[in-house]
Parts: structure tokens; sequence; C-alpha cells
């Protein structure tokens, strides 16, 4: 008996915030503000896990790069061309299922 009372009552509650918020141009400006506000706190977050990502992508990139610059020369013969070649390959397998991981969660 009491369930419908409530759920009429809270009808009733929403029905009159919302008219007298579409009446007031204060309240509408301030939840406006609001929205963007939060919509650009978003926005920065997205921005700042962007440019960790690509400082991981670099980093990585890099690391590699003096790895192979350091031991050029022992990759020098047919075999360690293909065991390199195994490498990349492998490390291209672990980060496309990083990748698949990343993206089912």
């Amino acid at each position: 008996m009491l369930m419908p009372l409530g759920s009429y009552s809270l009808f009733i509650g929403l029905f009159a915030s919302a008219r007298l918020s579409s009446q007031d141009k204060k309240l509408r400006r301030e939840f406006f503000q609001s929205a963007e506000k939060q919509l650009a706190f978003l926005l920065t977050i997205g921005k700042v896990q962007m440019e960790k990502e690509l400082e991981k992508s670099l980093k990585s990139i890099l690391k590699r790069s003096s790895i192979l610059e350091e031991s050029r020369d022992d990759y020098r013969g047919e075999e360690n061309v293909r065991e390199l070649v195994q490498e990349v390959i492998y490390e291209l397998r672990l980060k496309e299922t990083a990748n698949k991981n990343t993206n089912a969660d």
C-alpha cells in the first residue's frame, strides 16, 4: 500500500523539479556550466592517459633502439637474423594479445 504512494510522491517530486528548473534560467545555466566542467575534467583525464600511453610506447621504442644499436655487431650471421625476426614476431604477437585483452575489458 505504501509502495504506490511512494512512487507517486517520487514522480510528483521529479515532475516539480523538472518544471521549476525549466523555468529558472539561472538554474539551467548552472546545470550547463556544471556539465561543461565535468566534460572538461573527463577530457583532461583522457588526454593525460593518452600521453602516458605515448610515453610508454616511446620509452619502449627507445629501449629497443638502444639495444639494437648495442648489439648490432652480434646480429651479422643469417642465424642471428632469423632469431631477430622471430623475436620481433613474438613481441608483435604479445602486443596484439595484450591489445585484444585490453579491448575485451
